[in-house]
């Protein structure tokens, strides 16, 4: 069954950001990048494009650029009416729905399906990514929307002689902002505590793969992995957020690891995730913390992007950072 934009109850900001898109396209615009914050609703936006399209006889295409955000996609269109096809390595299906999910490393090795739209999912990874980069080239002819919630990475208006010297992404339209979201009462606000600085004399700084100056990650892991720092991270968590979902973003895995190993010694049900962590029990691990079986979750960057756990309450920042993207 399909369900029509009507059905969607878009708020303000996220009406009025479609009707900006849909003014850019007329204009003939046909790379378009849409600004919205974490917690904004980027996919109820993209919803509503999706219906219009399909409302057009349009065929659409939503890329992905990771394994867990194709899932995650998937079982959201599906909440909606929206019936898709999946490309993505083995779990290739249903090629003929209107809606296809796909992960980007699969249609850049296998090529691209025949579309009239496509949507693209955390789109500030597009400069940085060859892959991205080919599918876009490749599709220049088809419009394009881009959705980020932190589109600031180096080169994203850069001008590529593959498009015909036209820039990356042409437009920014932008749903709203941080601060707005939060006067308007759509995000809460946030209390911050620092409770202590690791020393980082000597950490030296590189460019990271948004194209930004921060510290190097190696030179980072050695200054802040350290028992007492650790040590300190729990001891503040059980004073100021105890018992809350929590959310850790570490430094590197080892850093990950030693942090949920003292957690573990408090009597916190925590647990690990990393690139490394089989599909199953990436699965079945981000299970038990949307279940509230476990209270923490540490990562280095798995879940930075793309992740929904609305349930939420505590992040725990452990990697110091320069970068406004990870930040």
């Amino acid at each position: 069954m399909m369900t029509g934009v009507s059905m969607l109850e878009l708020r303000p900001y996220q009406a009025n950001a479609v009707q900006q898109l849909r003014i850019a396209l007329a204009g003939g615009a046909m790379r378009i990048m849409l600004y919205s914050p974490t917690g904004s609703g980027k996919t109820e936006i993209a919803l509503a494009i999706i219906h219009g399209a399909l409302a057009k006889g349009k065929r659409v295409a939503f890329l992905c650029n990771r394994v867990h955000l194709v899932a995650q996609t998937s079982k959201r269109f599906y909440a909606s009416g929206i019936e898709h096809g999946i490309i993505q390595a083995d779990n290739t299906r249903d090629l003929h729905h209107p809606v296809l999910v796909c992960s980007i490393q699969t249609v850049a090795r296998r090529g691209f399906p025949d579309v009239d739209v496509i949507v693209i999912d955390e789109a500030h990874a597009v400069a940085g990514s060859k892959d991205f980069r080919q599918v876009v080239f490749l599709n220049s002819a088809r419009p394009m929307i881009g959705l980020s919630a932190t589109p600031f990475s180096r080169g994203l208006g850069k001008r590529y002689r593959e498009l015909s010297d036209a820039p990356l992404f042409e437009i920014l339209v932008v749903a709203a902002s941080i601060a707005e979201l939060i006067e308007s009462q759509f995000l809460v606000d946030a209390d911050f505590y620092a409770p202590a600085e690791p020393d980082l004399t000597g950490v030296k700084m590189t460019r990271t793969a948004f194209g930004e100056a921060d510290y190097n990650e190696a030179a980072l892991g050695r200054a802040v992995d350290k028992p007492e720092l650790i040590g300190d991270i729990v001891t503040h968590w059980r004073k100021l957020a105890t018992g809350t979902p929590t959310v850790c973003f570490a430094t590197n895995i080892a850093h990950s690891k030693h942090i949920v190993e003292q957690f573990r010694a408090a009597g916190v049900a925590a647990e690990h995730i990393d690139c490394y962590t089989d599909d199953d029990e990436r699965k079945a691990i981000l299970t038990r913390i949307e279940s509230g079986e476990t209270t923490i979750i540490s990562n280095v960057g798995i879940l930075a992007e793309g992740w929904d756990f609305p349930a939420c309450r505590t992040l725990i920042l452990a990697r110091p950072t320069k970068s406004l993207i990870r930040y």
